[in-house]
């Protein structure tokens, strides 16, 4: 696989390369996908970032070689990723430990441009952790944007409503759980099959 330069935009891979880069990590299973999407909908406040109707903003779901780790940048630019240990390396409340994210998700990641990147400066190298673009990085550091098929097949359009507060931040009252029997979510919410109280799997 040619690699760009270091000064060039990351170059997009085909179906085949991707599969090469990502081919190391287990398939994530169901469980660990459900846990997954819970766990997207309460990893930042949405109800403030998200609109709060249809079709709302666009996610990328995706698998991730470096999936719940750090990326560590160099001053000379060299990129690396590295292990996030237990919570006093965390630095946002959506940040697991590493080992507790790949037990519970895999190797699934998400992108999102409503997202919000988290850096800090230590040791004259910057800690970030970047939801915001949808790229993976191969072993040597180099990034690469995800082939035209995943992410054609990987997006989804949330709304605010895939947040626990999203109903009473854009309706200003707070709504029981009976008030949303018998709503008309799109069937792709899973409406039929999950309980209305469960206000996060809508939209």
């Amino acid at each position: 696989m040619s690699r760009p330069r270091g000064d060039t935009p990351a170059r997009q891979l085909s179906v085949g390369e991707y599969r090469a880069i990502v081919a190391g990590g287990d398939r994530p299973t169901d469980a660990q996908c459900r846990a997954f999407v819970d766990h997207v909908c309460k990893a930042h406040s949405w109800y403030k970032h998200l609109p709060p109707a249809p079709p709302g903003a666009p996610f990328v779901f995706f698998l991730d070689p470096n999936a719940g780790r750090e990326q560590v940048r160099e001053a000379s630019g060299a990129v690396t990723h590295r292990d996030l240990v237990p919570k006093d390396d965390s630095y946002h409340y959506s940040m697991l430990p590493t080992r507790e994210y790949r037990t519970g998700f895999g190797h699934v990641a998400y992108a999102t441009s409503s997202g919000t990147r988290i850096v800090e400066v230590r040791d004259g190298r910057t800690h970030s952790w970047d939801a915001r673009v949808p790229l993976i990085y191969d072993e040597d550091g180099v990034p690469w944007r995800l082939p035209r098929d995943v992410l054609e097949a990987g997006i989804v359009r949330l709304t605010a409503m895939i947040h626990e507060s999203g109903p009473s931040w854009w309706f200003g009252i707070p709504r029981p759980p009976e008030f949303f029997e018998g709503t008309a979510w799109p069937e792709e919410t899973g409406a039929r099959r999950r309980s209305p109280s469960l206000r996060r799997s809508t939209h």
